[in-house]
Parts: C-alpha cells; sequence; structure tokens
C-alpha cells in the first residue's frame, strides 16, 4: 500500500482576537482570527496556524431608490477571509501554545500589532 500524499488536519484550538489598534493610525483596526491545526497525517506533533481576518463591506441594494438617488438602506455585512500575509507560511510547532505564541511574534515582528 503506497502512502497518501492528501494531507488531513484537524483544527484543535481557535482564537479570535479583538481588534488590534494599528501601528499606523490611518489604519482600522483589525479583527484576527487563528486556527491552529494538526497534521493527523504525521506521527509525532505538528500543529500549524491558518490565520483570518474578518473584513467588513457596505451593499446599497439597487431596488430602494432611484440611479439617481439611491435609497439609504444600507447592509453592512462581514466575511472571513485568509490573511495575504500569512498565505503560504506555515508556523508550525510541536505544541498548540507555541503556534500561537509564533504567530503573535510574528506579528509584533511585522509591525501588526502594539
Amino acid at each position: 500500500m503506497t502512502k497518501s500524499t492528501t494531507k488531513l488536519s484537524e483544527v484543535v484550538k481557535t482564537l479570535e482576537l479583538s481588534e488590534i489598534e494599528m501601528l499606523d493610525d490611518a489604519l482600522e483596526p483589525i479583527k484576527y482570527r487563528i486556527e491552529v491545526l494538526k497534521d493527523l497525517t504525521l506521527e509525532h506533533n505538528h500543529y500549524y496556524a491558518r490565520v483570518s481576518r474578518w473584513e467588513t463591506y457596505r451593499m446599497t441594494p439597487r431596488f430602494v431608490g432611484t440611479e439617481k438617488e439611491p435609497g439609504d438602506v444600507q447592509c453592512d455585512s462581514e466575511v472571513l477571509i485568509l490573511d495575504d500575509e500569512f498565505r503560504g507560511r506555515e508556523i508550525a510547532r510541536e505544541s498548540v501554545d507555541e503556534v500561537v505564541n509564533g504567530v503573535i511574534e510574528y506579528m509584533r515582528s511585522r509591525g501588526y500589532i502594539k
């Protein structure tokens, strides 16, 4: 039997960080989600992070008002997206706490958090 190359992982911890004030005051605060996953295809403990951030967007429905005078009905919504800064960057460690600390250290080193 050949070994599968499919990576099977389990989310073992999810953390929601409160709004983080950015070092650049012109930027809006960001809310992050850190998911710690365990690679189930390995025999030893191997944990890694997947980092996402909440983005807010506003839509105005087309059916309200007219083209020249849009209505004042708006819809705010949030969507969770993978953060480009962390995409493809694996912060892998041997424990859940080490992964979380690795993500926080990386955010501090890049100037994302104070």
